[in-house]
């Protein structure tokens, strides 16, 4: 910022002259001048710029002397033109002058603003005009919906129709089909494979020419070893379950035998030679009560025959369709009166989630069978999707095994026990084997047209299962 002194001119047009003797009654304003031949820039005035810019003073100017009065500002700016003070001045009189003289202005050289100032002060003063409120930019009209915008949940992109996605592989356990690559029925054998490989014991087959039936069997089931028990099933904690004491072998004292309520005798459930069921077993309803792994004789399990349904299975199994009646079981081996067979398994629920699951699956085959040995039931074992071999076993009103309870704790509180299926008479290779679905019932000579149709053609037949069409449980 230059300060232009008397009878001095700007170097060029383009800078400001600021007149600072502009008083307070004048109107802030830009007046256009020329000094000599020379355009001059435009002269500002503004009220308050000389009280910003220090003037001269002159050292006899009284430093008591005030500019509270307009009178002493037009002395003042009188005595820096001409380097005089009035006799006013000096005597501090308030009363107001007549004398008039000449104003000189002060004039200040300021540069013009950058074109990029300039550009930004023109669109201000032209979007000024256009609003009548506040800045929006400052103050958004649209706050709320910019807020409510940011917290949605995003957008979706689009993807590709699923028909465009190529479909991949991923090895594993469970072969699946592709075009061009495997063959779909050979994916179902290599699947029935896998499935039944997990099997403990002998090997459980199927024809894998069946090609029409495999589907129905390689879908929607999984063979399993032991109960698969779900929430709210509990079993008695090992600390209070107790064992014989017999070693290496058990004796026909054993305290883990069953007593005869008559005599107190105890009841021997197997030939200690052959490990064979007793025909008393067979032709009577009572639970076999076997050793534990409490017992002494656990350690030498093979020798103990008391174990026999723990021992596991002996025999090979073989699953076939019969046609008229669906899937069914029979082993290639042959087998003995009173031979341990397999067990049923399946989930453990209880008796309340069973009654769901039977309202559920109102259009499909019932597996359910209740554990009520001891009158009241607790829980039931559903062999729909998870069981073993012997849930293809049919109905037959002569059947060829029978299913008997097997308990390793003594005890009437103990609601959990396993179904043991055992052979009622020698069975030839290749038999199917067959139990009653409803043992106990008897023949009826009026057969309802709502009740449940026997299909298993026996001589002996009931013509009928259950009352209801529904099967329920068994």
């Amino acid at each position: 910022m230059t300060t232009l002194g008397r009878g001095q001119r700007p170097s060029h047009s383009s800078e400001t002259i600021i007149d600072l003797t502009m008083d307070d009654t004048q109107e802030n304003h830009i007046i256009p001048h020329k000094l000599g031949d020379e355009p001059l820039a435009n002269i500002v005035t503004h009220p308050f710029i000389s009280s910003i810019i220090p003037q001269k003073r002159n050292a006899r100017e009284s430093p008591k002397a005030t500019r509270t009065t307009r009178t002493r500002s037009s002395s003042r700016a009188r005595s820096v033109g001409s380097g005089k003070m009035s006799a006013a001045d000096r005597l501090g009189s308030s009363s107001p002058t007549t004398t008039t003289q000449i104003k000189k202005p002060v004039r200040v050289v300021i540069p013009r603003p950058s074109p990029e100032l300039q550009r930004r002060i023109e669109e201000t003063e032209k979007d000024s005009s256009s609003y009548i409120g506040v800045s929006n930019n400052f103050f958004p009209t649209d706050h709320f919906e910019q807020m409510a915008a940011q917290r949605t949940y995003p957008q979706a992109k689009p993807r590709d129709p699923a028909s465009k996605i190529p479909l991949e592989m991923s090895p594993g356990p469970w072969p699946l089909a592709q075009i061009g690559l495997v063959d779909a029925t050979e994916s179902i054998r290599r699947t029935l494979k896998f499935k039944l490989s997990v099997i403990d014991g002998p090997q459980i087959s199927y024809d894998m020419e069946d090609v029409k039936n495999l589907p129905y069997l390689a879908t929607n089931f999984d063979f399993i070893n032991d109960y698969k028990l779900q929430k709210d099933v509990k079993t008695i904690p090992s600390e209070f379950v107790g064992g014989c004491g017999c070693s290496p072998a058990c004796f026909l004292k054993c305290t883990c035998l069953d007593r005869t309520e008559e005599t107190e005798e105890p009841i021997v459930p197997y030939s200690i030679i052959y490990g064979l069921l007793t025909a008393e077993l067979l032709n009577r309803d009572a639970m076999i009560y076997e050793c534990n792994p409490k017992c002494d004789c656990s350690s030498s399990k093979s020798k103990c025959w008391n174990h026999i349904v723990q021992k596991g299975r002996t025999n090979r199994l073989e699953i076939f369709h019969t046609g008229n009646h669906g899937f069914g079981l029979r082993s290639p081996d042959p087998l003995r009166a009173g031979q341990f067979i397999a067990r049923y398994l399946g989930e453990v629920i209880t008796k309340e989630k069973a009654r769901v699951r039977e309202v559920i699956s109102l259009k499909d085959q019932s597996y359910l069978f209740d554990l009520d040995w001891y009158g009241e039931c607790r829980y039931v074992v559903d062999g729909q999707k998870f069981g073993s071999a012997t849930r293809f076993m049919n109905h037959s009103c002569n059947p060829n095994c029978k299913m008997i309870p097997v308990s390793t704790v003594q005890g009437d509180n103990h609601h959990l026990y396993d179904l043991a299926f055992f052979a009622r008479r020698d069975i030839p290779p290749y038999t199917e084997l067959t139990f009653d679905y409803n043992p106990g019932a008897t023949r009826s000579e009026k057969i309802d047209a709502n009740t449940v149709p026997c299909l298993c053609g026996e001589s002996n037949c009931r013509k009928q299962l259950w009352a209801n069409r529904r099967k329920g449980t068994m």
